[in-house]
């Protein structure tokens, strides 16, 4: 999966988010869809890490994410696994 970010001409020429699967569909998530992924991703880490701890190590991780804070110190502090769908 390549994530750019592009500016769209019918939309105000501002950037967007532009996800380009595998298969070469392109699909631009709205906030529903995050919102979506993200509980989906919180209830599968509650069930990994029970009495919501899981949910709680998503917000931390987001929260790293959104400060900026690089995928590759991420990975150490969270311990992450490298899947197959992981390129970079």
């Amino acid at each position: 999966m390549d994530v750019v970010m592009k500016k769209m001409p019918n939309w105000g020429n501002k950037y967007w988010v532009v996800v380009k699967l595998k298969n070469s569909r392109i699909f631009i998530p709205s906030f529903h869809d995050i919102y979506r992924i993200v509980r989906a991703i919180c209830v599968c880490e509650d069930e990994k890490y029970p009495y919501g701890k899981g949910a709680e190590m998503v917000a931390e991780f987001l929260a790293d994410t959104c400060s900026g804070i690089p995928f590759k110190t991420l990975i150490e502090k969270y311990q992450i696994p490298t899947r197959e769908s992981d390129n970079g």
